[in-house]
């Protein structure tokens, strides 16, 4: 027998069931099952091809056409000619026997329709997810339309069951999951789920359902309406103006260049991106070429990945201007442009985050969202299309205790991380936006690889056993475990120890603290990606930073690098040292407020914490 059903991933503008309820369902019986009988299901190639979901939507259609009373019939030659439309598909080229989507599938059978041994094609009318953790929602949707196309799990222990033609059912020593498959759920009894799968029908029990479905789908066919079947509490009006909002839009396609325009250091990657959208939609698989023509004079070119982004990275080692003209030639053959200028300088620090914000960005992820440690995450949503990804990655890990807790979790608002994912996580940008995938965090971006907590240490600089010394904001390591030191003797770590996912511990390298669980930690050092400059006693040099000239924008450049507290003075052009700042004219706060009463300032400006200006203010005196 063959598999073939891709992991499921959600999309905000899927139809939901939910959405169609006017509160007036009829009651749903104890049991329930279809109004017609279907003698010979057929295989119709599943056996041989990763055709489920192809040959399920084929069994779907042999039940509507029954109970509509013109039965009709599906070959094996019918069913796999879907399959290779939607998903290039070659029975001659084993590589291509893939499996699908279930939505693509759906989608397919909505536009083009199923085609039977006739000749003739079988469309459906609409599809809606269904909530897979509501179960009489799912019995719901079964009993009112006859059929719904379920996304589940198999473990070997499942298929054992399936050949010595037992029900599906939850075992002690059940195995590991093994691949995705499509089963069409037709009827209940009260205490058995019953599909159709592999040519025959096939009962599973609730518990298994719940362990192992990973989506579900109602289907309302051409046939169903035809059939002037209705039901009542089913606001079918409401989703035939909906379909019929359906009708595609004219092509409105774009292309957004970010960064437009930035200012980097010398030998620092800046990473621009490049977003394809049609009405606002991602367009994924679209080749972006650009041409370099400032201080390089090159071509290079990358593709959009799912969310329609298109990533390239950008370094110089000379000073000045790099621009680049992006191209995009649309699916219609229109071609689209867009810019990005990035001057590189030795006058501008890089735009590393603060110790002070990588702190407090760490400390909101323990504090303000429910987290869980899932190896390999930085991030993301706890969805059974993640857990179903993790697990096929690292199968080793994710045991299927493990897996079945994950799942319990879906559709509670966790997001998963691991100890290096959370690290990543912070600096690639994560926000905690639930609808982003990985929670908002861009892939390898902001110039920081996709490293293990081992490779982060070394990477680090001043790395030191003596925690008498050790700065918030730091790395503390491990082998195999990293985590972020916040000051006060505490540490942000994601461990799978103590609270299962992002929590603050106490530091036992500096003491123990009431109330906290804690480790001792082998080793701390600074992260390449974090100044720490704002952190360690406040310098002079922290200070006051001389400009020769009125560029405020190199000013303001240099305060971003210093987390919104560096200050600038000004003292005309034969001023060569800081020293001049005691004599200066007008001392520039950038990220400070109003101060009037330095003496040996005439004006003072700025906008922000006052406390900053005064210590401007304060440190220009001392000079």
């Amino acid at each position: 027998m063959k598999f073939g059903k891709k992991p499921y991933a959600s999309k905000e503008k899927d139809f939901r069931f939910k959405t169609y309820l006017t509160g007036e369902l009829p009651p749903l019986p104890a049991s329930f099952g279809p109004k017609a009988q279907i003698a010979d299901w057929g295989m119709l190639g599943n056996d041989q091809y990763g055709n489920c979901v192809f040959a399920g939507a084929a069994h779907a259609v042999m039940l509507w056409t029954a109970e509509g009373g013109h039965p009709v019939l599906f070959t094996v030659q019918d069913v796999l000619s879907d399959y290779a439309a939607v998903t290039g598909f070659d029975p001659n080229d084993p590589s291509t026997d893939n499996g699908a989507y279930l939505r693509d599938a759906l989608d397919y059978g909505r536009k083009t329709g199923f085609i039977d041994a006739s000749g003739q094609r079988h469309k459906i009318k609409a599809f809606l997810l269904l909530d897979i953790l509501d179960f009489n929602e799912i019995l719901m949707a079964t009993y009112l339309f006859s059929d719904t196309k379920l996304g589940i799990l198999l473990t070997q222990t499942a298929m054992d069951q399936f050949y010595a033609g037992q029900p599906w059912t939850i075992t002690e020593n059940d195995s590991r999951v093994i691949g995705g498959h499509d089963v069409e759920f037709i009827s209940f009894d009260g205490q058995w789920i019953n599909v159709v799968t592999w040519g025959k029908e096939q009962k599973m029990s609730i518990d298994w359902f719940k362990a192992y479905c990973d989506e579900a789908w109602a289907q309302l066919s051409e046939e169903f309406l035809v059939n002037g079947k209705s039901p009542d509490g089913f606001d079918m009006t409401q989703l035939q103006a909906d379909l019929s909002a359906l009708t595609p839009k004219p092509h409105n396609f774009t292309i957004d260049i970010t960064p437009g325009k930035a200012t980097a250091q010398i030998g620092q990657n800046v990473t621009i991106q490049v977003a394809t959208k049609d009405n606002g939609i991602p367009v994924p698989d679209q080749k972006i070429t650009v041409d370099y023509g400032g201080i390089s004079r090159y071509s290079d070119s990358a593709v959009t990945d799912n969310n329609g982004i298109a990533t390239f990275n950008l370094s110089c080692n000379k000073e000045g201007e790099e621009s680049g003209l992006f191209r995009w030639v649309d699916p219609a053959g229109v071609s689209h442009y867009g810019t990005s200028f990035i001057t590189f300088s030795n006058n501008v620090f890089s735009s590393a985050l603060s110790s002070q914000d990588f702190i407090k960005r760490a400390i909101s992820v323990a504090q303000n969202y429910k987290t869980v440690y899932m190896w390999g995450t930085f991030g993301a949503p706890v969805t059974a299309a993640l857990i179903n990804a993790k697990a096929a990655q690292y199968p080793d890990h994710y045991t299927d205790t493990k897996v079945a807790y994950m799942k319990s979790l879906i559709g509670k608002g966790y997001f998963g991380f691991d100890c290096a994912g959370l690290i990543k996580g912070i600096l690639w940008g994560w926000s905690g936006d639930a609808s982003k995938d990985n929670g908002g965090a861009i892939y390898n971006s902001n110039g920081v690889q996709d490293i293990d907590a081992d490779t982060m240490i070394n990477k680090c600089s001043e790395v030191s056993t003596d925690f008498s010394k050790i700065v918030p904001g730091e790395a503390v390591w491990l082998p195999g475990h990293i985590g972020v030191y916040i000051g006060a003797g505490k540490v942000v770590e994601c461990t799978p120890e103590w609270e299962n996912g992002v929590q603050i511990t106490a530091c036992r390298n500096i003491g123990a603290i009431p109330g906290l669980d804690g480790r001792v930690w082998a080793k701390h050092g600074k992260l390449p990606y974090i100044n720490y400059s704002i952190e360690e006693a406040f310098k002079l040099e922290h200070a006051v930073m001389y400009f020769k000239t009125d560029d405020f924008s190199s000013a303001l450049m240099v305060s971003n690098r210093l987390g919104r507290c560096a200050m600038f003075c000004r003292n005309g052009d034969n001023a060569n040292t800081h020293k001049d700042a005691m004599a200066a004219k007008h001392l520039v706060v950038i990220g400070g407020s109003e101060v009037t009463n330095h003496p040996n300032v005439t004006n003072c400006c700025g906008s922000g914490a006052p406390e900053t200006a005064i210590l401007a203010a304060q440190y220009a005196k001392t000079l």
